[in-house]
């Protein structure tokens, strides 16, 4: 017998509100305190794979209402399944990640269980999706500085030529038509005002129109823009380099991060449907790292999604890094292997904390590591580069279980930004607010912003 449609609940139908028809609460319901009453005849509805569009009455990081959420199935994160994790709910007034209801600080904390966080399997996320998990407590402003900080990393590459991502030798040699794309959006959007926003989104939207349709199966264009794309779609053969799936992610995470964190509603919907691809991207991009017999500067081979990879039996053999080639092509591949894991942990931080902030949950993706050491990563030369890489105790190989170890065994003034910012998010913010006041040569934390 066919079910009978259910129709929407009795408050969003008198507020004439989109109901995403949810049991025994609709998400807007949940959200207002209201009591959501569903017509007699209702069925209930397949929750599989809800949806929670914008609407212009619930603000997207409006934290109050993450206290306590009816939390969604996992598969509306849009994630691969094996990778499910459940956070606690964010706080606003919370101080940072606790153990029991103490503020972690580097005598305290069990570096071997503060990061764990129970994995499950997508057949216990499906039995339980509306029980809030428990976990780890993260505080609203951390997440929102966060945020602040990789958008501006953004400016910064414009204004600089690089990031804590983007390497000032990554796209030394050549810059791609793309990746100029992205960086000729980043400068437009800085102008962004309430007169030219229209203008500047309609621009961003075209451009990663054009970077999809060169990666991504769509509808044929217009044929002006056809002619555009088939011109551009000539620089990337059927199979990728490491350094051409690195460009189109690069170029994607940061539409994303425009676009996620932008006031505009529809840009953020077109964001999250985009977050798919830029997720199978990731992998691919991993993929061939570890096929490429590149990665010897670190010490793990683990993939962000172990199990629907390939990587594993795949992977080449890895040379000594300092045996055969010379400093400079060590340093080429150092940046490119170094840029591909920047990017992937940038990529998972942004969408972490944007589910989070958006759901109360989040998917927990892996904790690749990266060389934190500031003098390794601005090195200005391969002379330089080969000197301070030689010397072990200051490259400080970091992976997310690792990072609180950060203050307990290095100066702030060692540590670059990027690693700065990764232990403001994961780490207790008095702590790191502390131990960058007092190992960081004068650099202090500057109202909790980093890039000073």
């Amino acid at each position: 017998m066919a079910k009978s449609r259910r129709k929407a609940c009795s408050p969003c139908v008198k507020a004439k509100r989109h109901c995403d028809l949810r049991i025994p609460q609709c998400r807007r319901c949940s959200v207002r305190g209201f009591e959501c009453l569903y017509g007699a005849g209702a069925v209930p509805q397949d929750q599989s794979g809800p949806d929670y569009p914008f609407t212009n009455d619930e603000l997207l990081f409006n934290f109050s209402s993450l206290d306590g959420p009816i939390l969604p199935d996992p598969g509306a994160l849009n994630r691969s399944d094996q990778l499910l994790i459940a956070l606690g709910p964010v706080h606003p007034n919370s101080g940072g990640l606790t153990q029991g209801g103490h503020l972690a600080t580097p005598s305290t904390l069990d570096y071997d269980s503060y990061t764990e966080i129970p994995l499950l399997s997508t057949s216990e996320s499906n039995r339980q999706p509306d029980v809030a998990p428990s976990g780890a407590t993260f505080d609203a402003a951390v997440l929102q500085l966060y945020v602040s900080e990789v958008k501006k990393w953004l400016q910064q590459w414009v204004t600089k030529g690089s990031n804590p991502f983007i390497h000032p030798q990554l796209y030394y040699e050549n810059f791609p038509s793309e990746i100029q794309d992205a960086y000729s959006c980043c400068s437009i959007y800085s102008t962004k005002n309430s007169k030219n926003q229209r203008t500047v989104l309609r621009i961003i939207e075209q451009k990663v129109a054009i970077l999809m349709g060169i990666h991504h199966q769509q509808p044929p264009p217009p044929q002006p823009q056809r002619q555009e794309q088939q011109q551009q779609q000539q620089q990337f053969p059927p199979t990728l380099s490491l350094s051409q799936h690195l460009t189109r992610v690069q170029c994607l995470l940061i539409y994303q991060i425009i676009r996620l964190f932008d006031s505009d509603i529809r840009q953020q919907s077109l964001a999250e449907q985009d977050a798919p691809i830029l997720n199978a991207w990731i992998l691919e991009m991993w993929d061939s790292l570890m096929k490429s017999g590149l990665d010897v500067y670190h010490s793990d081979s683990s993939n962000p999604s172990s199990s629907s990879s390939t990587s594993g039996q795949t992977q080449k053999k890895q040379r000594d890094p300092h045996s055969q080639a010379s400093p400079a092509t060590n340093w080429k591949e150092w940046v490119l292997v170094e840029s591909v894991r920047r990017t992937l942990i940038t990529a998972h931080g942004i969408t972490g904390v944007y589910d989070t902030m958006k759901l109360g949950i989040t998917v927990c993706p892996g904790g690749e590591s990266f060389i934190a050491s500031a003098a390794v990563w601005d090195a200005p030369s391969a002379y330089r580069w080969e000197k301070v890489w030689q010397e072990r105790e200051r490259r400080y190989l970091i992976s997310k279980d690792s990072l609180p170890l950060l203050v307990c065994q290095a100066r702030a003034s060692d540590v670059d930004e990027f690693g700065k910012v990764l232990l403001m998010l994961l780490h207790s913010g008095e702590t790191v607010e502390k131990w960058i006041a007092e190992t960081g040569n004068g650099r202090g934390w500057n109202g909790l912003m980093l890039g000073v």
